[in-house]
């Protein structure tokens, strides 16, 4: 449920104002100000907020009371104007025409109102902010009572005059409804003033922006086909000359000899005129963790088609680059049968470094595979013997290469090609993320078991039994960097 925002109440025309860090308020709806305690406690807030609606409703006895109560407990800036507010009686009043609502005062009170001992008290406590409401509110009040004062005496005398003179009942109320009239006259002709000088300013601004507008149009016709002319500059150079520069750069690192540099400049230029055909003999030159290339092919869509096999560097051996298939490339038992059998003894070795092997490297790629003894420990957790190092063109990573490779370079979980995944594969379907389980070389909790990476990448030296059918394999490969 949406949480309700907290506000305070306009103490002119009762509409609620949202609150916020800033000391003085200002209401959308009349636009009058007022003070403001974004930091009182809800019950103060609320006492606050019954005091400003009494003001707005001119039940200037009730606020005057609240505020007293409120500033005995917890005397401030906003409850000493409010008891200020009240005992002036400062309201809001609606024009017959003009929208919008000016701040009158309804009460005439004897004194001036910058020696109210409350306005005083309140502007030695206020920030800045809230001296300026007050001096404005000061201001509005001096001039209500003058005009209240001024009233009063204007009443008096005609009083007096109506007294001496002995007019009629009658007369008298005929008289107070003409100076009503033309009260509402003069009130009419003050707000058809303003009303024509706002429809003078709007008329000003509208030609204003229309000049605007049409020294916009002006400018943008000299300044677009220049900033065309500079953006196409700025495109030829950052999507041709700048890689026309590294590309002449390869090639010259190419002729001395500086390949790692060379391989790394074709790299970035990806399909730039034939930097790819320049860099597929030194593909492997300048390679880090985590960079991906593609050597050899394999079946990866539904329906068999072969295509280019993406490894991830997992680091350097002895001068040549260790590769991991980025993906799951198929499914396999680690054995055919449910025996005791180690890495050198199984099915899936022989089928890696045979039907594999012979399917997904062409024979150049093939001679740039290097052949390395590869030594697979016991289990650490469960005890199982590993067996006798083997000699293997495609493997699996053993459990020690797991925990030395993976990591934020490379991640251990993976997912399944298409290929892979059509021969019902294990993934990860409860959440959702297509990864899946595939072999280590290392073994299981006993010789019939084998190592696995689980979904979320982590190695699992339990394991599962070796004729396990629905596990994927993620072969690695050493190659050499030279031809």
């Amino acid at each position: 449920m949406k949480e309700k925002k907290p506000t305070a109440v306009c103490r002119v025309c009762g509409e609620p104002i949202l609150l916020s860090e800033r000391r003085v308020l200002s209401c959308p709806s009349c636009g009058a100000k007022q003070l403001s305690l974004p930091d009182a406690p809800g019950e103060r807030q609320t006492h606050i907020a019954d005091a400003c609606r009494y003001l707005s409703r001119g039940d200037f006895y009730s606020a005057l009371r609240l505020f007293e109560a409120i500033n005995k407990t917890d005397p401030t800036p906003l409850s000493r104007s409010g008891m200020v507010l009240a005992r002036y009686g400062v309201t809001g009043e609606r024009g017959f025409m003009q929208e919008g609502t000016r701040e009158v005062c309804a009460r005439l009170v004897p004194g001036d109102v910058r020696s109210d001992p409350d306005l005083l008290a309140a502007l030695r406590e206020a920030d800045p902010d809230e001296t300026a409401f007050l001096d404005g509110l000061a201001s509005l009040i001096e001039r209500e009572q003058r005009r209240l004062r001024n009233r009063e005496t204007e009443k008096n005398r005609e009083t007096q005059k109506r007294e001496e003179e002995g007019y009629s009942e009658e007369y008298l109320e005929a008289l107070k409804k003409e100076e009503e009239r033309k009260a509402r006259e003069a009130r009419l002709r003050e707000e058809t003033e303003a009303e024509e000088k706002k429809k003078e300013e709007e008329k000003a601004r509208r030609i204003l922006r229309a000049r605007r507008r049409e020294l916009l149009a002006s400018c943008l016709k000299i300044i677009l086909p220049a900033a065309a002319a500079f953006l196409a500059l700025f495109l030829a150079v950052i999507l041709y000359f700048r890689p026309l520069a590294r590309y002449r750069k390869a090639q010259s690192e190419l002729e001395a000899g500086n390949y790692v540099s060379a391989a790394r400049l074709l790299r970035e230029l990806g399909d730039f005129k034939d930097a790819g055909e320049l860099l597929r003999p030194y593909r492997f030159y300048g390679l880090e963790a985590g960079d991906v290339v593609a050597f050899g092919t394999y079946p990866q869509e539904t329906n068999g088609t072969k295509t280019p096999i993406e490894w991830i560097v997992l680091g350097e051996e002895e001068g040549n680059v260790l590769l991991l298939s980025r993906r799951i490339l198929d499914v396999k038992k680690y054995n055919e049968t449910h025996i005791s059998v180690t890495w050198e003894t199984c099915s899936l070795r022989a089928w890696l470094d045979g039907e594999f092997l012979e399917s997904a490297f062409s024979e150049q790629d093939r001679a740039r595979l290097v052949e390395t003894v590869r030594t697979t420990a016991d289990n650490t957790a469960q005890g199982t013997l590993g067996g006798a190092p083997t000699n293997d063109t495609v493997f699996c990573l053993s459990a020690e290469e797991a925990e030395r490779y993976f990591g934020e370079a490379v991640s251990g979980s993976a997912s399944a090609t298409p290929y892979a995944a059509a021969k019902s594969i294990y993934q990860d379907d409860e959440q959702g993320s297509d990864a899946c389980w595939y072999w280590l070389r290392t073994p299981g909790s006993s010789q019939s078991n084998a190592a696995r990476i689980d979904f979320d990448g982590s190695v699992n030296l339990r394991g599962a039994m070796v004729d396990y059918s629905k596990y994927g394999v993620r072969p690695a490969v050493v190659v050499r960097v030279s031809d």
